[in-house]
């Protein structure tokens, strides 16, 4: 049975090595895959530079090169425009994760209350149930809190 060589050709780790929007492993990330996107930009630049070098003469190359270059920055527009209500659904602050995990430390609480207090293990529990309500507590007040204040501040 013969292996693969893990080099291309030309000395590159064939797992370092890709092309657009292929998997690859990085060494930095411990052999874990990530995505490399294509660099629309950078595309975007190189075809203006070139479009800089085509000489005046050749018109038509010209305009096409130039209503591709446009395409494409239209495309990055409208992805920007189309991506933004999914970055303020994921920049989400989290405020209803915070008052449920402080009504279920509530609820947990008083489930706890009821159990046998002869247990040993009854009040060290119960300080820390304490110690963790006063904590989801700040955590609750502060995020209701700024919801309010950018609440009041958009009707303003």
């Amino acid at each position: 049975m013969t292996r693969r060589p893990r080099h291309d050709r030309f000395g590159r780790n064939r797992r370092e090595h890709s092309a657009r929007g292929r998997w690859i492993v990085d060494r930095r990330r411990r052999g874990l895959p990530y995505l490399i996107t294509p660099d629309i930009r950078g595309s975007i630049k190189q075809d203006l530079e070139l479009l800089n070098l085509l000489p005046a003469a050749q018109a038509e190359r010209r305009a096409e090169l130039q209503r591709a270059i446009e395409l494409r920055i239209d495309d990055l527009i409208a992805a920007v425009d189309r991506y933004r209500p999914v970055q303020k659904v994921a920049s989400y602050r989290g405020v209803l994760r915070d008052l449920g995990q402080f009504a279920l430390v509530v609820l947990f609480t008083v489930v706890w209350w009821g159990v046998d207090h002869h247990k040993s293990s009854w009040l060290p529990m119960f300080i820390v149930l304490i110690v963790v309500l006063v904590w989801t507590a700040g955590f609750a007040f502060r995020g209701v809190r700024k919801s309010l204040a950018r609440f009041l501040r958009r009707n303003d």
